[in-house]
C-alpha cells in the first residue's frame, strides 16, 4: 500500500500596513480635505465678505485668483510638507525619550507612531470644515475661520476676542490634541515597549512644546496682521 504525499499548501501572508501606506493615506486625506475647503468654503462670494471694506473689488479679485494658485501648488507640495511636519514631531519625540532616559527606539518606528497620531488633527480638520460648511455666508467672518470645534476656546466665542492670545490659548485646548496625546501614549508603550508611566511623561514634554511653539507662532502671526 503506498502512502499517501501530503501536499502543504502555503498560507498567503497576512497583510499588514507599512508605514508608507499610512503615511499616503494621511496625505490624500489631507489634499482632500484641503480641496473641500478652498472648493467649497473659501469660495470667490465668501473672499469678497470676508475682505470687503479692506480692499477695492478688482484687488479682491487678483488675491482670490493669487490664492486658488498658491492652493493648487499646495497639493503638490503637501507630501514634503506632510512628511517634515511628521518628521519634526518625531525627532522632537526622540529628543524627550533621550533625555529621560529610555531606550533607544528606532526613527522609523517612532515616524510611524506620529503618523498615525496625525490622525487625530485630520479629525479636527474635518469637524473645522464641516463646521464652516454648515454656516450661512452672510454670517461668515474671520472669527468662523479661526474657531476650533470641541475646543475650550469655542465655550467663550463671543465674549473673547478671536485675536486675544487667550483665545488662541484657548483653542489649541481641545479633543483632537487631547486624542493625539493618548493615541501616541499607547503607541509608544505598546508597539514601542516603552513603560507608560515614562511614556506619559515623554508625549506630555512633546506636547508641552510643540503647544507652546504653536501659540507663540499663532500671537505673532496676529500682531504682524
Amino acid at each position: 500500500m503506498n502512502d499517501s504525499l501530503a501536499v502543504a499548501v502555503p498560507r498567503p501572508a497576512s497583510f499588514r500596513f507599512q508605514t508608507w501606506h499610512i503615511f499616503t493615506l494621511v496625505t490624500c486625506a489631507t489634499v482632500g480635505l484641503a480641496w473641500f475647503t478652498n472648493e467649497h468654503i473659501v469660495t470667490r462670494e465668501v473672499y469678497h465678505r470676508l475682505l470687503d471694506g479692506r480692499l477695492e473689488a478688482a484687488r479682491i479679485d487678483r488675491n482670490f485668483d493669487v490664492f486658488r494658485q498658491t492652493a493648487t501648488w499646495g497639493y503638490y507640495a503637501t507630501p514634503l510638507l506632510l512628511a517634515l511636519r511628521i518628521a519634526f514631531v518625531t525627532l522632537v519625540l526622540q529628543l524627550f525619550l533621550y533625555l529621560f532616559g529610555a531606550n533607544e527606539i528606532a526613527f522609523s518606528a517612532l515616524f510611524r507612531t506620529t503618523t498615525l497620531g496625525y490622525v487625530a488633527f485630520l479629525w479636527e480638520a474635518s469637524m473645522r470644515a464641516l463646521y464652516l460648511a454648515s454656516i450661512d455666508i452672510a454670517r461668515v467672518d474671520m472669527a468662523s475661520f479661526s474657531l476650533v470645534p470641541n475646543s475650550l476656546a469655542s465655550l467663550f466665542r463671543g465674549s473673547l476676542d478671536a485675536k486675544s492670545p487667550l483665545y488662541s490659548f484657548l483653542s489649541l485646548l481641545n479633543v483632537y490634541e487631547a486624542a493625539w496625546i493618548g493615541a501616541v501614549i499607547f503607541m509608544l508603550a505598546d508597539m514601542c515597549r516603552v513603560r507608560r508611566r515614562l511614556a506619559i511623561l515623554v508625549v506630555m514634554a512633546t506636547w508641552g512644546l510643540l503647544t507652546s511653539i504653536q501659540w507663540i507662532v499663532a500671537v505673532l502671526s496676529m500682531k504682524l496682521s
